[in-house]
């Protein structure tokens, strides 16, 4: 573009450009290493601006030679997007990322295998060009070239503080395209890299990047989860053989551990009641890309741009919308069979009502944040 050219000129920068767009991202760096020489590479996404101390707080690291990238946090300055939420009364904001950039990439990075994000980091040239350059073949570079370094050799550093702000995804329809696209390069970079029989990565890196990979089989989970109160409600037939004492007794104190757990594990950053909406809300789109493990190409989905926005967010949301309907019609056709003749025992009928009522609950308030966020207006922000 040549107002950006005319830019970079302004600024006393070199503004390079490529006359095709193969291999995309990974293909842009790539062709840009052949016009510099510089040991070290920091790369930012186009939204993201580094605060001036970055480069002062992570070329340090690069002391030991063996270090191949220093990755930081992902931190957003729109605040009204789709995946922040903010709390004015305590001047406080949460975000879905947060639980990943603040507690589990830190543990990973204790494993040496924290992996590069494609932005707010820092390259060593020499370990990039030992594994060929940016990875391509997949739709997800940074995870995809963290397993080839990993493979090699190379350790990886995570510095877990705020040294770039960039825009994250505005709405619904956006953060569920780039989760598709994770998921997809997730399995892309599993077939192609191999994992857990794959040569170079230690035991705990191969159980890393498979917990990371796994990660996106939970939609399957939550398909089961989300349905089977319908299939009980109107059917009557049960999942398990009975509830009763015996069984309550084992799994309430379950159900209430499993939650101070993950509270406690989270760090504060875990907010396990709006992770269930997100979950609600993305749980489609996480099915998808595991048929990619066994495909070679999946479809990318990408919003006709001539679709106004709130349409947008409604033909997006048809899961939750399927969600929302069955169970809040399953439950009234439940209490009816069993009043009529009594399909399930009186145990099972409530947990089963319950269990419909807390998935719709979900699914209303996912609709209802997608489609307030939807409805905003401000698209353009100034930093």
């Amino acid at each position: 573009r040549p107002e950006m050219r005319t830019l970079a000129d302004e600024l006393g920068c070199r503004y390079l450009a490529r006359k095709d767009n193969s291999d995309a991202k990974a293909g842009n760096i790539n062709h840009a290493l052949q016009f510099c020489d510089a040991q070290y590479i920091a790369l930012f996404d186009a939204d993201h601006a580094p605060a001036p101390n970055f480069l002062r707080q992570t070329l340090g690291f690069f002391a030991d030679e063996h270090v191949a990238f220093v990755q930081t946090p992902h931190d957003f300055y729109n605040l009204d997007s789709f995946q922040n939420r903010v709390d004015k009364e305590h001047a406080r904001v949460w975000s879905e990322q947060l639980l990943f950039f603040r507690v589990i990439q830190p543990g990973k990075d204790r494993l040496n295998s924290a992996f590069f994000c494609g932005s707010c980091a820092v390259v060593r040239r020499e370990a990039i060009e030992d594994i060929g350059g940016i990875a391509t073949g997949t739709v997800t570079e940074d995870i995809h070239t963290s397993m080839k370094l990993h493979k090699r050799g190379w350790k990886s550093v995570y510095l877990s503080q705020s040294l770039a702000y960039g825009l994250a995804p505005s709405t619904v329809t956006a953060f569920l395209n780039q989760r598709l696209r994770w998921g997809q390069g997730a399995m892309q970079t599993w077939r192609r890299e191999g994992l857990l029989f794959s040569r170079g990565l230690s035991l705990p890196q191969k159980l890393s990047y498979l917990a990371t990979i796994l990660a996106y089989f939970e939609g399957w989970q939550r398909l089961v989860l989300f349905f089977s109160p319908v299939i009980v409600l109107s059917t009557g037939v049960m999942p398990i053989s009975a509830i009763d004492v015996t069984f309550l007794l084992r799994f309430i104190p379950y159900f209430v551990l499993n939650y101070l757990v993950i509270e406690s594990l989270g760090r504060g950053y875990a907010r396990s009641v709006l992770t269930e909406q997100y979950t609600m809300t993305r749980f489609g789109v996480f099915i998808a890309p595991t048929f990619g493990y066994f495909l070679r190409k999946l479809a990318f989905a990408v919003t006709p741009k001539s679709m106004g926005e709130r349409d947008a967010t409604r033909r997006t949301l048809w899961p939750q919308f399927i969600v929302l309907g069955l169970n809040a019609t399953a439950i009234p056709i439940g209490i009816w069979l069993f009043q009529d003749g009594h399909h399930l025992s009186q145990g099972a009928l409530v947990a089963n009502l319950i269990w419909a009522g807390m998935t719709a609950w979900l699914a209303v308030l996912a609709i209802a944040h997608a489609v307030r966020v939807g409805n905003y207006r401000r698209r353009e922000y100034r930093f």
